[in-house]
């Protein structure tokens, strides 16, 4: 995935590999905070393509010296993103 913060006075772009996904966000691993409710672009590769979305920071947390955990909220995915994302987990057998 990339992120990349969206209006802010410092720039800030990272590649990264979700840790979870779902379709309302996602967690990923930075070299530094990026701060509580900053928005970013969020563009998200997988076999089958690619979905994009602005997300927001809804949580942050220290996991080693040099690492943070970023937990995103997903915010505006287009309905063919979603229709992408959704195709990453399995739907359950029907009873």
């Amino acid at each position: 995935m990339l992120a990349r913060l969206l209006g802010e006075e410092r720039e800030f772009e990272t590649l990264s590999h979700t840790r979870t996904i779902g379709l309302g966000g996602c967690m990923f691993v930075s070299s530094e905070p990026l701060g509580y409710g900053s928005l970013m672009e969020v563009l998200i590769s997988f076999r089958g393509g690619v979905a994009r979305t602005d997300g927001r920071v809804v949580w942050e947390r220290q996991c080693g010296q040099r690492q943070v955990e970023i937990g995103v909220e997903f915010l505006r995915l287009r309905p063919a993103d979603r229709k992408l994302l959704k195709s990453l987990f399995p739907t359950a057998p029907a009873a």
